[in-house]
């Protein structure tokens, strides 16, 4: 690459650490601008990326902030043999060779392997039912590319990064012994006071919608009737199910299969709009199987023109 190429990171972001890789293994000089995530949202951050994420690479006067962007763009610009190859089966990864796409180290490899190493570093154990995956962590590992990516801290004895939490919780029955580092004669810092009350009415919030979007789902309904349930629903949010049978605002049901003579309610407002969605929404699947027909009719009548009969008499109404 000719121009200039920055890349701005993060230590233990798995996303900076696929560009890292994907740099590296591709042998491009660049200018590494470490970021902490305390300053992902920065007025410098901010500018290159309004999202506050991170990875960034600046390439001349080009800006690019997604880690598979950056890395089918690096596959591309660079001029040495590329990394990239078309991956047919991902079922099939490490069944047919040492990597994820076979013999060869690929950009497959260089977008997945941050994700298990994150896994590992979490504690994910390889080694009993993963015996595939874990003989491909060990060996992609040792590559001077993920040797240079690894986030540090990842190596340090707590395991554990940049400290983003407030608040300790400890079971202190699972404690045994305490050994002071260091005696603290200062006051500690007053903590912030959790709302629990607004943490509680979230909750309360998030669960109530989960349950809205599973009673949008009809049980053993066809596909049709689910297709004019949300579409209904789109409209008049006052629409349930009621077995198979769609309930809206408690004055109109239809019934399977759902046609405009199963839709029964009180005269009014409500009937007539869900009788328009119903109209609306079936209108396109009757005008296909309507165009469909037709044609299948105009075939018989042709081959009945064109195929020689037994003569005068010949009848064109059987089948047509």
């Amino acid at each position: 690459m000719a121009s200039e190429v920055s890349l701005y990171w993060a230590s233990g972001s798995v996303p900076s650490m696929s560009v890292l890789i994907a740099l590296e293994e591709k042998g491009i000089a660049y200018n590494t601008k470490e970021v902490s995530f305390a300053d992902l949202k920065s007025e410098e951050i901010l500018k290159l990326n309004p999202r506050g994420q991170v990875p960034i690479l600046s390439h001349g006067e080009l800006l690019i902030t997604e880690s598979l962007a950056i890395c089918l763009y690096v596959e591309g610009a660079a001029d040495n043999q590329k990394l990239a190859k078309e991956i047919d089966n991902w079922e099939a990864y490490l069944t047919q060779g040492s990597y994820i796409t076979g013999g060869d180290f690929t950009m497959a490899d260089v977008v997945f392997f941050p994700v298990l190493a994150y896994l590992v570093w979490e504690g994910t154990n390889l080694d009993g039912k993963y015996p595939k995956l874990a003989t491909y962590y060990n060996m992609v590992r040792e590559r001077p590319s993920v040797k240079t990516s690894w986030p540090a801290y990842w190596e340090s004895p707590s395991g554990k990064g940049p400290d983003r939490h407030d608040v300790r919780i400890v079971n202190l029955a699972l404690v045994s012994h305490v050994d002071v580092v260091h005696e603290c004669t200062e006051p500690p810092p007053a903590l912030p006071v959790l709302n629990f009350q607004k943490l509680e009415a979230r909750a309360r919030h998030e669960c109530s919608e989960k349950w809205k979007a599973v009673n949008l789902i009809g049980i053993g309904v066809s596909p049709e009737g689910q297709k004019l349930f949300n579409a209904i629903h789109k409209t008049i949010s006052e629409t349930r199910w009621k077995d198979k049978d769609i309930v809206v605002l408690d004055d109109v049901v239809i019934s399977p299969p759902y046609g405009l003579e199963n839709c029964k309610g009180k005269e009014g407002q409500a009937l007539a709009q869900v009788r328009k969605i119903l109209v609306q929404t079936t209108q396109g699947l009757d005008y296909v199987t309507a165009l469909l027909s037709a044609s299948a009719c105009w075939n018989r009548v042709l081959f009945l023109i064109t195929t020689p009969g037994p003569g005068p008499g010949v009848s064109l109404d059987n089948g047509v």
